[in-house]
């Protein structure tokens, strides 16, 4: 049995008058049958008998929770329930990412819905629960993360990182055999995304609104590619068809005494190598391209600052509507005389304005990063129509060559969050969090019905 505030059953919009009302009460994946009962109060409180505590584990969540009510259905959704699944325990994260998390189950919280944050080694798939860490969002110290049973959430949000070998099968378990059967279950960014670059270069080349912010990009399947780019641009990038933080990047330029290759072995060493012909330079590269599977890509002539390269991340999120939203533009400088960007190589993080600001006037600032903020929407509109598959974020590479032309060199789901100095923290914490609730929501399509949020009955009923 459910036993609501006459208020709380007013607001939405259950019958009062039916003493023997039954509605079907989910909560996350679980589903159960309740009889609904009403006792006279101004208060918004709620309490579940023993039995219903038993089934859904709902009132183990000690926290105020919000109600959808679906009154053709007679259907209650309870949260909803939100699901983060980290490739390591959450407690095991870097303080940035720690405080980001916490800011998430904060606002979840305030909101009436259940966050917590999960590995899938801890899923009993018989029982449908998951033990998880939650974030008690208590007054200081108080503040805690503790292990609890929940639901399967409705609504997961994939934020798996690496992954390791022995892991690997129970997150594929979960992603690629549980979830593609459980139709009430909304998956936010899928397992595997957009990890192969050429795959997506394909994709969206063959769309008019955006192949022009893409550079030239092939497959390397011989040597012969990369000379075909290097007759054409004296320049050619070689990337890994699936890597991150630009490992494993090289660069060929072509002269008039042989050829060069440059590379970052380390953060703190930049490589290059000379060859007189084709012949050394074949043989040079035989076992990189061995290897992995490699594409090969035009050069771009990037903005520089103090001689280092100069690129950016743009993280999008959706909003509430189910449309992208920009949460930030971070310039990414590389080391110096560099071929890649970011901290990982020897360079630094800033805003973006920042970075522009030290190489254009303002006015050219201004027209620039409106250039950049259009084209990264109009690229993660294409990614919508392109993918059948939910993204909630991505972080888009974005260069700036030196005619100020924008350039889309690779796109990223779930990028990493790291905020640059200077950038408000807290504020963009807030903004992610209510932006990812506000589409759980979207994804669940909760605004269609009626809602309300109540505080636990628990010293006292109501």
């Amino acid at each position: 049995m459910l036993l609501l505030s006459s208020h709380l059953a007013e607001t939405l919009g259950i019958d009062t008058n039916d003493p023997n009302c039954e509605i079907e009460l989910s909560a996350g994946i679980k589903k159960t049958k309740i009889k609904l009962a009403v006792k006279e109060s101004s208060a918004d409180v709620f309490l579940f008998d023993p039995a219903t505590v038993e089934e859904t584990l709902l009132a183990r969540t000690h926290q105020p929770l919000s109600f959808y009510f679906d009154k053709k259905a007679k259907h209650l959704l309870a949260g909803p329930f939100l699901g983060i699944a980290c490739g390591i325990p959450v407690i095991m994260h870097q303080p940035e990412v720690l405080s980001l998390y916490q800011e998430i189950a904060e606002t979840a919280r305030s909101q009436g819905a259940v966050c917590y944050f999960f590995t899938p080694d801890l899923i009993n798939f018989e029982k449908e629960t998951i033990t998880a860490f939650t974030y008690r969002c208590r007054k200081p110290p108080h503040k805690e993360w503790v292990l609890q049973d929940f639901p399967i959430a409705n609504i997961i949000y994939n934020q798996t990182g690496y992954i390791s070998e022995e892991l690997r099968p129970g997150y594929r378990n979960f992603f690629h055999n549980y979830l593609p059967d459980k139709k009430t279950v909304r998956l936010i960014n899928p397992f595997l995304g957009l990890r192969n670059k050429l795959e997506i270069y394909r994709q969206l080349i063959t769309r008019e609104t955006v192949s022009s912010f893409l550079p030239e990009t092939a497959a390397c399947d011989s040597p012969d590619d990369i000379f075909y780019f290097l007759q054409k641009y004296k320049a050619a990038y070689l990337k890994p068809l699936v890597s991150s933080l630009a490992r494993g990047v090289y660069k060929i330029s072509a002269g008039s005494r042989g050829y060069v290759l440059e590379y970052h072995p380390s953060r703190a060493e930049k490589v290059r190598r000379d060859f007189r012909d084709k012949i050394e330079l074949q043989k040079a590269l035989k076992p990189v391209l061995t290897a992995k599977p490699y594409l090969v890509q035009q050069p771009l002539e990037l903005i520089r600052f103090e001689n280092r390269p100069v690129d950016f991340r743009a993280h999008l999120i959706k909003n509430g509507l189910g449309r992208w939203s920009i949460l930030i533009i971070k310039a990414r400088i590389g080391p110096g005389g560099g071929i890649v960007t970011g901290p990982g190589w020897g360079g630094y993080r800033s805003l973006a304005e920042d970075a522009l600001g030290r190489i254009f006037s303002p006015e050219e600032t201004t027209e620039i990063m409106q250039n950049i903020q259009e084209a990264v929407l109009m690229i993660a509109r294409e990614i919508d129509e392109v993918h059948a598959r939910p993204f909630g974020e991505l972080g888009f590479d974005i260069a700036v060559d030196v005619h100020k032309k924008i350039w889309m060199i690779e796109v990223n789901p779930k990028p990493n969050w790291n905020l640059p100095p200077g950038a408000d923290i807290k504020k963009m914490e807030k903004k992610m969090a209510e932006h990812l609730l506000a589409y759980c929501r979207y994804l669940l399509n909760l605004n269609a019905y009626s809602s309300a949020t109540g505080l636990p009955g628990w010293r006292s009923d109501p």
